[in-house]
């Protein structure tokens, strides 16, 4: 009662002091009224000499509103605690300003005298809290200042600005924020669009009332990723015939369709099926292109709506609209099939195309099938071969596009400068012994086209090594090179070897950064080291610039980084590895402050956004206790990276639903489309339970994304089954109803969660439309794959061949089966027409199949090829073969084909074999060729070696004591294999006879980098004469090195405590993450013996804190030992996420007490949506407790636990 007394008299006096001032005469005024005792500028401005405004800390908001009066958010509501956390940042911001600052922003009546120089000193955040009178005052000669200061703070704070503005101020803000992106160069964020979409409705009503002119001056191209699917779906019919009727406006669409989400892309085409009609009506006579432009939309539309398309109209829109660069850029390989398909029909077979119809086809060159890639004329493969090869082509159909550029040129070292620039990337398909007999001065001629082919490592070296001779005289040798020439290189500096960037001075490595960094991962680790040790300190101040270089900074040199290095990238942070966040994280740390002060701006969005791949390295605790106020802006910006563990993106759910103030599964139903846009991906973490309390629409939306963009990898089968069942809740479809297009298409990799009868309830139809992108599913089970299976049989073969429907299926459904032939037995698949998989080939390149059915797969591929070949006396396979099948399928050859090669296949065939996951017979036969080839192993070269791969290791040790171990590339490419004990004993003489020397003691870090895996062949005596320094510079590359004994780990974690200290629970995350297999083995001995090591005693792993849960890797906890994992208490098992979980095999789930197996069940379905109990959202104050808000030392244990397998092997071998 008191309080509103106090207002009242507040008021009343407040009245008084008004009605007194405006009744007293004035002892001077000026035209506008204002006071005397202030002076005019020359900017025409008034200026108070001396404010009689002042901050008051009792009433700190005084003149301003966090909301409209009368309207104050419900206690304990989101709007609440938004403002409560709001107001803690903003009244310090306000104690800062200057108290004429503060009466031009509370005062509307001043607000017009705000210079530019005070508009610098307000806060972004403050705009938030301006009454609507201030806001619209504003002078709006400061609308592009306004616009640049806006576009830099939250979402939230220009959505506030924007619906208090005028209509007039708010289109001006519109064309100010346009031209500030365009000139910047950048896309405007989704959330920052979203604001503008929300401020026009506020403006202008719903999208239903919207009309084209207005689409024009909200500038709908730059913004439509603000418009949601509904959005888009209330767009009068009428201006949507009006938009796809205009040239102009068709074009935007274009546009929008290229950058569209899936939402928002199947909302488009729905409009533009709602207003024309079903696409089997359309046309695209000269007559009907001023009524409809639907060409716009053919390249994203589904399958469905492909499929209903006329085959004249496709051939008439492709003819017209697809020699566009651009056109279709991104269009689905499944689409591409289909239109294809389409154009035969009317074109006739693809192998007859002409050149002006290859031209006409634009990007779908990239889905010609191979027959027509193997018999189109030569003369169109002349004039054609630089289109095709620029396309995003599979291995099996560049390399028979190689093979034809032989027929077509002839022997490769007559071609010139011409035929080798003429087939551009098709080059890199020609086979190593073609590449070896061109014409050096040739390639030096056609390095401007050869630059930016994406050459393998090897037959890149074959290409510099021409131009090296080519250029000896001009160039001189690479110690004399300049930036310019590695420039000239381009693409082919991946050929250049580890001596090569030995000899580059500083300064050319230096100036050739552009080039390098783009091509940095196919650069061997040794090579991209050295660039770094070129660099010495100056790669500090170069950051931005040597962009994925940092993952190759020594972990020791990482302490010679500061907070000013980082921060001075700006908003171009480099992507550092986890392991280098998890270290250098610290630093914002130890500069911002504490994470748990929620009314810190140290940590708002800003910059969250420029710590950019840094914020990986936050624990659990660290990301739960970001600050509420701003949440939704730092969510946006953490949710669109993709590199967080399962455990992080729960973390960021939780954050997402306490930023929506959501307390029960029961608040989901105010959830809006809109809400959804800042959870993206961590949407997958929605349970049933919640998405049935959401509306139809943005249960719709919310499924959509989940479906596409959802995080589920390692996830247990209920993750998907769960949300499934959600989904078919959502779209009315649990129940005995068929599934629809849209269905399908909006569940995305949700069907991996439906049961055979859900399978059975997608009719044919819908099943062949979705047959290709459905079987590509990574999550699709063994059971989903033979229902699928059978239903193609009997729904596409059957008809044709009621006595064999597998030998009826055409070479169409087999593409689009692809990984679901799996679901086939051999028996059935031994029917498959050879002809068939022989045109389908293309299409596996880089698919994933069973042995069982590569097997097949191979077998009949050389079918039918074989009997022609056996009347030639011929090969049975040949390197077009072997690039045909790609590294994956080579895999089904057997040892007879492997014999059976000639020198030729085997040499042009050995990268790619080199490559392979091999079998011992196979590697054994393929040594066995090398040898036939090369001769003895004192003849390999360096080049040999590494083109060999894992071929390398079917020689035995005898054979291993004839290589000539001089060269770092050599080295480098055998320690990326594993060897058995005899050749590890042999390779190691070799390496010390011939490239490091005979005392360990004397090797740098640079020879462990490029033993890598040999280093488990070191004994123990030279393990302990390590130098300290290069153990630390190399330690990330020893802490993963597998196959080591204990003795060999014991003295591996003695050099660790010699780096990272005595005592291991003091070891930095960090440092333990490199230190890897050293922790690995104290944990391990202290399971099987009894004396301690480094502290670290018995109870370790049990006292192990949430943080060094959450850390560790599921590949190394399913090869941890039964008995150690039953170390972990049932809180601790409960604490594993789905994909940790998921990864306990069933011999070490029978170490577990029920207790411990009941928590690990719970674990693999994922404890956000097991209970009811599990919706609340947790505060940020929830996780567990830090001494520091620096990383934790437990989270140390992830490292250790990366060579476990290696590890554990040792020990049971004892």
């Amino acid at each position: 009662m008191m309080k509103y007394a106090f207002l009242a008299l507040i008021a009343m006096l407040f009245i008084f002091q008004e009605a007194a001032s405006s009744g007293k005469p004035s002892n001077s005024t000026n035209s506008s009224g204002r006071p005397s005792n202030s002076s005019v500028n020359n900017t025409g401005f008034i200026k108070p000499d001396n404010s009689s405004y002042r901050f008051n800390a009792s009433n700190p908001f005084n003149g301003f509103q966090f909301h409209k009066p009368g309207q104050a958010p419900k206690p304990g509501s989101r709007e609440a605690q938004l403002e409560k956390h709001a107001k803690i940042r903003i009244q310090a911001m306000l104690k800062r300003l200057p108290s004429e600052v503060l009466e031009k922003l509370t005062d509307a009546n001043f607000t017009q005298n705000l210079t530019l120089s005070e508009l610098a000193k307000v806060p972004v955040e403050v705009f938030r809290i301006l009454k609507p009178e201030v806001i619209q005052n504003l002078p709006t000669s400061m609308i592009k200042s306004i616009a640049n200061k806006l576009f830099r703070g939250q979402s939230a704070v220009l959505a506030h600005f924007l619906k208090l503005t005028t209509k007039e101020v708010f289109l001006n803000m519109i064309q100010q924020t346009s031209i500030l992106f365009t000139a910047s160069k950048k896309s405007i964020p989704k959330d920052y669009s979203a604001a503008i979409i929300a401020a026009a409705k506020v403006h202008y009503g719903n999208a239903n009332k919207w009309n084209l002119d207005l689409l024009r001056k909200l500038r709908l191209p730059q913004f439509f990723n603000g418009f949601s699917p509904q959005d888009f779906a209330k767009i009068p019919t009428l201006v949507w015939k009006t938009i796809l009727s205009s040239p102009d406006h068709s074009k935007v669409v274009g546009e929008m369709l290229r950058n569209a989400d899936k939402g928002q892309r199947i909302a488009i085409i729905q409009a533009a099926v709602r207003a024309f009609g079903k696409p089997n009506t359309w046309t695209i006579s000269q007559s009907s292109q001023f009524k409809f432009r639907s060409y716009i939309l053919l390249p994203y539309m589904d399958v469905k709506y492909l499929k209903l398309l006329s085959n004249s109209y496709v051939a008439a829109f492709v003819k017209t609209y697809f020699k566009t660069p651009g056109v279709a850029a991104t269009l689905p390989r499944e689409a591409g099939n289909i239109i294809i398909s389409k154009l035969s029909k009317v074109w006739g077979n693809p192998k007859t195309w002409n050149k002006t119809l290859i031209n006409q086809i634009g990007v779908l060159r990239k889905v010609l099938p191979l027959s027509a890639l193997k018999n189109l004329p030569a003369n169109t493969l002349r004039d054609t071969f630089t289109d095709l090869g620029k396309q995003s082509l599979k291995a099996a159909q560049r390399a028979a596009l190689g093979k034809r550029a032989i027929e077509v040129y002839g022997n490769p070292k007559n071609w010139t400068a011409a035929d080798l620039s003429n087939i551009g990337s098709i080059a890199k398909s020609v086979g190593r012994s073609s590449l070896l007999q061109l014409n050096r001065s040739v390639v030096l001629d056609s390095i401007s086209s050869l630059s930016t082919v994406n050459f393998d490592r090897q037959n890149g070296r074959i290409m510099l090594n021409h131009i090296k001779q080519a250029t000896s005289d001009t160039w001189g040798k690479v110690k004399s090179w300049t930036s310019s020439h590695v420039k000239q290189l381009g693409s082919l500096v991946t050929g250049l070897s580890t001596s090569d960037f030995d000899q580059l001075s500083k300064s050319t490595i230096q100036d050739s950064l552009s080039t390098l960094k783009t091509h940095v991962k196919s650069l061997r680790k040794v090579a991209r080291r050295k660039i770094i040790k070129k660099l010495g300190s100056d790669f500090r101040t170069m950051l931005a610039n040597i962009s994925d270089f940092v993952q190759d900074i020594p972990f020791r040199n990482l302490t010679d980084i500061t907070f000013g290095n980082l921060d001075a990238t700006g908003d171009s942070q480099p992507n550092w590895s986890k392991g280098q966040a998890l270290k250098l994280i610290n630093l914002y740390l130890d500069e911002y402050g504490d994470i748990s002060n929620t009314s810190s701006s140290n940590y708002g969005f800003e910059n969250i956004r420029k710590m950019g791949s840094l914020v990986t390295g936050m624990t659990h605790a660290n990301l739960s206790q970001l600050p509420f106020d701003g949440c939704i802006d730092t969510l946006t910006v953490l949710t669109a990276r993709t590199d967080w563990s399962i455990g992080q993106i729960k973390v960021l759910y939780r954050m997402f639903k306490a930023c929506m103030a959501i307390t029960s599964a029961q608040n989901f139903s105010s959830i809006t489309t809109d809400d959804l846009t800042a959870a993206g991906q961590v949407l997958s973490f929605l349970t049933p339970e919640e998405i049935g309390n959401m509306t139809n629409a943005t249960c719709r939306e919310a499924i959509r994304t989940i479906g596409s963009s959802g995080n589920f990898d390692g996830s247990h089968i209920l993750a998907y089954q769960r949300r499934l069942d959600a989904a078919l809740r959502c779209y009315e479809k649990n129940n005995n109803k068929n599934f629809t297009d849209d269905d399908i298409l909006s569940f995305g990799k949700l069907v991996c969660g439906m049961q055979v009868a859900h399978i059975k309830r997608i009719p044919n139809d819908v099943l062949s439309n979705h047959l290709y992108s459905i079987c590509r599913l990574r999550c699709l089970s063994s059971t989903l794959k033979k229902e699928i299976a059978n239903r193609t049989k009997m729904a596409v073969g059957y008809p044709v061949n009621m006595a064999n429907p597998m030998q009826a299926l055409p070479s169409e459904t087999v593409r689009d089966l692809g990984p679901c032939l799996d679901g086939f037995t051999s028996a059935e698949l031994n029917k498959l027409n050879p002809e068939t998989i022989r045109f389908s080939a293309d299409s596996f390149n880089g698919e994933k199949f069973l042995a069982a059915t590569k097997a097949v797969i191979v077998a009949k591929y050389f079918e039918t090829y074989n009997v022609t070949r056996r009347r030639r006396a011929t090969s049975t396979v040949t390197s077009y073969d072997i690039l045909s099948l790609g590294s994956d399928l080579s895999t089904g050859l057997t040892v007879n084909d492997i014999n059976n090669m000639d020198n030729a296949t085997f040499a042009d065939s050995v990268e790619t074999l080199g490559n392979a996951s091999l079998s011992k017979d196979q590697i054994y036969a393929l040594a066995a060729r090398a040898k036939q080839y090369w001769g003895s192993l004192d003849h390999f070269g360096p080049d040999t070696i590494s083109a060999l791969g894992i071929i390398m290791t079917g020689f035995n040790s005898s054979d291993i004591a004839k290589l000539n171990l001089t060269d770092s590339d050599a080295i480098s490419a055998l320690g990326e294999q594993s060897w058995d004990s005899s050749q590890l004993t042999e390779l190691i003489a070799r390496i010390k006879n011939n490239y490091a020397g005979s005392d360990v003691a004397t090797w740098t870090a640079d020879h462990f980098l490029a033993v890598k895996n040999m280093i488990a062949g070191l004994s123990t005596s030279d393990l302990s004469k390590i130098d300290q320094q290069a153990y630390e510079n190399a330690a990330d590359t020893i802490g993963v090195v597998p196959g080591m004994s204990l003795a060999q780990l014991q003295q591996l974690c003695s050099k660790a405590k010699g780096s990272f200290g005595s005592t291991v629970s003091t070891w930095e995350t960090a440092s333990v993450r490199t230190a890897g297999v050293a922790l690995g083995m104290l944990l391990i001995l202290n399971f099987y013996f009894t004396f301690l090591l480094g502290g670290c005693d018995s109870a370790d792993l049990s006292s192990l804190s949430n943080d060094a849960i959450n850390a560790m890797k599921a590949n190394a906890i399913k090869n941890f030992p039964g008995s150690q994992l039953a170390k972990f208490t049932s809180a601790q098992i409960g604490q594993f996420d789905e994909s940790q979980a998921s990864a306990i095999t069933a011999t070490q789930k029978s170490s577990l007490s029920s207790a411990q197996v009941q928590a690990l069940n719970q674990a693999q379905q994922g404890d956000n949506y097991v209970s009811d109990s599990s919706t609340s959202a947790p505060s940020a104050t929830t996780a567990p407790a830090l001494a520091t808000t620096k990383t934790s030392a437990a989270t140390a244990i992830r490292a250790g636990l990366s060579l476990v397998a290696s590890i554990v092997i040792a020990i049971t071998m004892l």
